[in-house]
């Protein structure tokens, strides 16, 4: 009798232990997001490869043999979604299965797109912005959606932008003396305004200030049409980051519109340095401090690969974006720099930032030869990370602006392990500049031979000498 009691018991124990594991684990089911790999097939909506629910609300793209990517948190509230083995025409059938079901078109990046190699439209509807990218040659297409912000009005061409241009003047670009070592250019526009690609480190402000208010009319305010922000290291964002800590020099100028693009918490764990909190933190401080003409706070918008940007008569295209390859793949933070592609009076100029191996890797897959036909090249992180296969594939390299002193170069007996290869791109390019002992200057459209060399610094800010 024990004894069947006994089995009674422990049969009753094993029936509760199945039905707390069964329940329990339908439980935690319901409470935790299903995590989804790669599928090959065609489903009705895009929530049903992610675990991301904005996801939900977007068709999925169709096609013979696509293949879908697990879902990416992009940083910035902005997320994406791989769909690989896909073509031109399967892009362009999804663009029409976007407008079917609701979404309206914003902009795209022109009839070509980026030459041929990147397609990219911009859809919204009611809160819901998506993004649609195609790479040719990587038969890959990127859908990107977030639930704030809004699309930038420079992604549309408007005349407005050329409408207050002095018809003498001439675009032109400034590679400053520096400091320190840092990496920043701008150019001033036709109507006066700037865009400034960076900045440098902090010890810039007082210089940056000082020369925009010196190509700006006596008794107004430089204005910033856009400023660019590659990538959140200090020698990059320092300045911006110096501004927002000095109200004072805040009010010396107008900032309209800041570009960004910002990594996701993955990330930033994964590298566990100067990251996207740090950027974001100063990009989110921006409403209660900077200001714009018309007294209210800049317009924020995150740069990605595949846009293309009008100002005034130029424009920029985003030849590349962190969420173009894993984080793994990056090396480090350098490896999120946003390289943009300026076109000025039909000369190309392209800012490579800090980009690394990788990098560069990717934009030789993704672009052809042609596309790099460049008049104006930015070294990749300050010439440290140029190598001899990317500048090989380039189809030309006008003038070269070395976004350093000149001891990279073994001037000043400055020789390093990288003299070797920046004196072969010395060899493939036309000319080569640092900012030495003066800034840079070109007048836009440009000719080979004729950029000037500006009055060395007074280092009024600082005690000592620039630290070489």
């Amino acid at each position: 009798m024990k004894k069947s009691i006994k089995i009674m018991v422990l049969a009753a124990g094993v029936l509760a232990l199945a039905a707390v594991s069964f329940f329990g684990a339908r439980a935690l089911a319901r409470a935790l997001p299903e995590k989804k790999t790669a599928v090959t097939g065609d489903t009705s909506l895009l929530g049903a490869y992610s675990e991301y629910r904005v996801f939900d609300r977007i068709p999925s793209l169709s096609g013979k043999s696509v293949r879908y990517e697990t879902a990416t948190d992009d940083g910035a509230d902005t997320y994406g979604i791989n769909v690989y083995d896909t073509t031109l025409d399967e892009y362009n059938a999804y663009l029409k299965v976007l407008a079917d079901n609701g979404f309206t078109k914003y902009a795209d990046n022109g009839e070509n797109g980026l030459e041929g190699y990147v397609y990219k439209t911009y859809f919204q509807k009611g809160d819901l912005r998506v993004s649609v990218t195609h790479m040719r040659e990587l038969r890959r297409t990127m859908i990107s959606a977030s639930e704030k912000g809004a699309w930038s009005e420079h992604l549309v061409y408007s005349g407005d932008y050329v409408a207050d241009n002095d018809p003498d003047a001439k675009t032109t670009l400034y590679l400053p003396e520096l400091y320190t070592t840092g990496a920043s250019f701008y150019l001033r526009l036709k109507n006066g305004h700037f865009i400034i690609n960076d900045g440098g480190t902090e010890s810039e402000l007082p210089y940056l200030l000082d020369d925009l208010e010196a190509l700006t009319p006596e008794g107004e305010k430089p204005v910033i049409e856009a400023w660019m922000i590659s990538h959140p290291h200090i020698d990059h964002m320092g300045v911006f980051k110096a501004l927002l800590e000095n109200p004072d020099q805040l009010e010396r100028i107008y900032v309209q519109n800041v570009y960004y693009n910002c990594m996701s918490a993955d990330a930033e764990k994964y590298y566990a340095q100067w990251s996207e909190s740090k950027l974001q933190n100063y990009v989110r401080g921006l409403p209660v401090k900077m200001k714009s003409t018309s007294g209210m706070a800049p317009s924020l918008y995150e740069m990605a690969v595949g846009d293309k940007y009008y100002f005034n008569d130029l424009t920029m295209e985003v030849v590349y974006s962190s969420e173009a390859l894993p984080y793994e793949d990056w090396v480090n933070i350098n490896g999120t720099s946003t390289w943009m592609l300026y076109t000025i009076e039909g000369q190309k100029l392209l800012f490579s930032a800090d980009g690394t191996w990788p990098t560069q890797k990717w934009i030789m897959k993704t672009y052809g030869s042609d596309y790099l036909d460049i008049d104006f090249l930015t070294t990749p992180h300050h010439g440290y990370d140029v190598t001899d296969e990317f500048t090989d594939y380039m189809a030309r390299i006008g003038t070269v602006l070395y976004t350093n002193y000149h001891t990279l170069l073994g001037g000043d007996t400055g020789i390093s392990a990288q003299t070797a290869v920046l004196r072969h791109l010395n060899e493939v390019c036309e000319e080569a500049y640092t900012y030495g002992d003066g800034t840079i200057k070109l007048s836009f459209p440009y000719e080979i031979g004729s950029a000037e060399v500006l009055t060395p610094r007074e280092w009024s800010y600082n005690i000592k000498k620039p630290p070489r």
